[in-house]
Order: C-alpha cells, then sequence, then structure tokens
C-alpha cells in the first residue's frame, strides 16, 4: 500500500512485478489465445463463410487487442 491505496502497477522498476500485473498479463494472454482459437475454429465453416468470417474477425480482435495492451504495460514500465 501506498498512502493508503493499494498498488497493482509497479511503473518505476522493470524487474518488479506485483500480483496484480501478473494476474492481467495472465487475462491478456488467456484473451490472445482464445483469439487464436477462434481463429483456428473459423476454418471449419466452410460452408457458412459469414459465421467462418465473423469468427476470424473477432479471434484476430483478440489477438490484436491482448498483444497491444501487453505491450502498452510494458511501455508503462519502462518510463
Amino acid at each position: 500500500m501506498q498512502q493508503g491505496r493499494v498498488i497493482t502497477f509497479y511503473p518505476y522498476g522493470i524487474n518488479e512485478q506485483l500480483l496484480g500485473e501478473s494476474i492481467l498479463v495472465m487475462i491478456l494472454y488467456g484473451l490472445g489465445a482464445v483469439g487464436l482459437i477462434l481463429t483456428y475454429q473459423s476454418t471449419k465453416f466452410a460452408y457458412k463463410p459469414r459465421q467462418a468470417y465473423m469468427m476470424l474477425l473477432v479471434g484476430v480482435c483478440l489477438i490484436i487487442l491482448a498483444y497491444l495492451f501487453v505491450e502498452l504495460s510494458l511501455r508503462q514500465k519502462m518510463r
């Protein structure tokens, strides 16, 4: 705790990581994994092109979001 508040992100040290940061990164990696699974599953809907396209689009969006947020959190720590 710092000045009466709970810290979940420690921005000053690249080598230190708190539990909140670990949980956040695990959730983001999970979103990326779900995105990869959705992109893989979209190939199984060859006879339903609309559903395949939507699953592919959602999967790629999840992968990109997970990557961007992990990079953003790393850049916050490197300041």
